[in-house]
């Protein structure tokens, strides 16, 4: 029907300390909920990964709450590990964890 229900963008990495380079990060992966399940997600992502690799990028890394069972699970199917690093940031009034996840582009 012509709406958006999904996007995403990256960027490249905005730090520093990654080995290969260059990397991307994956800023935002977003989809409506009504379309949660259906497969939207796993196209969009799967578009973005294909998109990173054209663009030159040999890996990527992204920022996932760390309470975000559903986002985390998302990104594990698809090869994405935690790397160990994690960031605790103020959100809303609120303390939340974000983990940082990778995954190499080329494999």
């Amino acid at each position: 029907d012509g709406r958006l229900v999904a996007f995403s963008c990256f960027r490249p990495w905005p730090g520093e300390g990654f080995d290969p380079a260059p990397t991307a990060e994956l800023a935002a992966l977003y989809a409506l909920p009504e379309v949660w399940g259906t497969g939207v997600g796993r196209a969009l992502l799967a578009a973005t990964t294909g998109a990173l690799v054209a663009a030159g990028f040999r890996s990527a890394a992204l920022w996932v709450f760390a309470g975000n069972g559903r986002a985390r699970r998302f990104y594990e199917a698809a090869g994405w590990r935690p790397d160990g690093e994690a960031v605790h940031e103020e959100t809303g009034g609120v303390l939340v964890e974000e983990l940082r996840y990778r995954r190499d582009l080329l494999e």
